[in-house]
């Protein structure tokens, strides 16, 4: 089960990649989030934190090579994460799926530390660079790790509400996001070279709950609570 899972995550990517091309175009991120955000403020994510120095020198190195491209805000190093699964807007009293409030905080927070007890460490392997119209980023190799944890989240959270991907959610690095609508000629030019870079591998050894303002996606974040993968090989 879990090959034809890789497999699929792996043409999924690929596919990514050609429509990215064959589109044509590169969108604002942020207008795309206003429209997700509907005026909240404030945002949860669980995400497992990128601070292994040789990966984030690497990462930083392709940045570099990105600035060529018009319209795109690049990731700082302390905003460069993978993305696991979002909660929700933390609002006062919840009245929708994308949304949590502190009554139900205690079970969400219950259920991801449940889903670390069961989840042992795993590696990430970061290769290739892709990009959705709205952000590049770099592929992230889990051995199918990153989709079986979101997948036990969902199955634990079933009243939560992820946030869309268009095409389905891609184990990612986010290395920044384009801030205008228009053509993708350069960034496809830019990227194209670099599709095949490796950006080393990494031990991911918790899943971190975040909490940032939904109305500046770079402001600093607060951790709202980490819990360690104590899952053994075998689970």
């Amino acid at each position: 089960m879990m090959t034809k899972q890789i497999d699929a995550i792996e043409a999924s990517l690929r596919r990514a990649w050609r429509r990215f091309v064959r589109e044509g175009r590169v969108s604002s991120f942020y207008e795309n989030w206003e429209q997700k955000r509907r005026g909240h403020t404030r945002y949860l994510t669980v995400m497992m934190p990128v601070q292994d120095e040789n990966v984030v020198t690497r990462v930083q190195a392709l940045q570099q090579r990105l600035r060529a491209i018009p319209h795109l805000d690049l990731h700082p190093p302390a905003s460069l994460h993978l993305t696991i699964r979002g909660l929700g807007f933390r609002v006062a009293k919840r009245s929708a799926p994308d949304e949590l409030d502190d009554a139900l905080l205690p079970q969400v927070l219950e259920g991801i530390a449940a889903v670390a007890r069961a989840t042992p460490p795993f590696e990430v392997r970061l290769r290739r660079v892709n990009s959705w119209d709205t952000a590049p980023f770099i592929e992230a190799r889990s051995g199918g790790r990153i989709t079986a944890t979101r997948a036990a989240l969902a199955e634990r959270l079933p009243f939560l509400q992820d946030f869309s991907y268009e095409g389905g959610f891609l184990p990612h690095l986010t290395v920044g996001y384009y801030n205008a609508n228009g053509s993708n000629e350069a960034a496809v030019a830019v990227l194209r070279p670099l599709r095949y870079r490796k950006f080393g591998r990494l031990i991911s050894p918790c899943l971190c709950v975040i909490e940032g303002p939904a109305d500046d996606l770079y402001a600093p974040y607060d951790v709202v609570a980490e819990f360690k993968l104590t899952g053994s090989p075998g689970d």
